[in-house]
């Protein structure tokens, strides 16, 4: 998962410092680790004080209308998503000081699934992949495109189990193209399509996601 949100826009602001371990956001969640911080936030390991959990909280720390619009659109567009080899989101709020947060699950020692299958044979690399598919179909039929499928979002835990993460550069297909204009080039160009690549009308089209599984899937028979 890209925990460092370069996908929001630069922000005119300097950044806040970093929240330190002990802090607790929400009235509810008490930061035990940074797990990554950049310009326009951070994503932290907490401890869920109600329910005795650990999670991941993902916190916004620009106050511009855009990457904010752009964050609560990834909570919104995660939030319709509940199947097996999607990242769950569980809850989310705003900071006293106006910050919008995430929080999601957190995996048990997640790997991005490149790293997992360096080793593994080819039925673990097929199987793994099968289950990208049906979470990224799930995704489709809910609306939902993804447009940064890679490796370093498809995290696999301790016991082999794969999730798609990182819905920060999501769309629904249908929803107007305020966030999405074209002539805009989102995601990762390795995996993009040409479509995509040129910024036109396609890139919100679940074509793009389906390139992108093609790519993966070249890297699993391959590498």
């Amino acid at each position: 998962m890209d925990w460092s949100f370069g996908n929001i826009a630069p922000d005119s602001h300097p950044p806040e410092e970093a929240i330190a371990p002990g802090v607790v956001i929400g009235g509810r969640y008490q930061v035990v680790d940074v797990l990554g911080s950049g310009a326009q936030g951070e994503v932290l390991a907490a401890n869920d004080l109600q329910l005795g959990r650990t999670v991941a909280v993902k916190l916004l720390k620009s106050h511009q209308d855009t990457p904010r619009e752009r964050f609560l659109r990834e909570g919104r567009l995660t939030a319709s998503l509940t199947h097996p080899n999607v990242v769950s989101l569980l809850a989310g709020g705003v900071t006293p000081d106006g910050r919008p947060f995430l929080v999601l699950e957190l995996l048990d020692d997640p790997v991005p699934l490149d790293v997992y299958v360096r080793d593994e044979p080819l039925d673990v690399r097929m199987r793994l992949f099968a289950d990208v598919c049906r979470g990224v179909g799930a995704a489709h039929s809910a609306g939902v495109v993804h447009r940064d499928l890679k490796p370093s979002n498809l995290l696999v835990d301790r016991h082999g189990h794969v999730r798609v993460c990182d819905f920060g550069l999501s769309v629904h297909q249908h929803e107007e193209a305020a966030l999405t204009q074209t002539n805009t080039v989102v995601g990762t160009p390795l995996y993009m399509s040409p479509e995509a690549l040129l910024g036109t009308e396609r890139n919100r089209s679940p074509q793009q996601d389906v390139w992108s599984l093609g790519v993966l899937l070249y890297q699993l028979l391959t590498d």
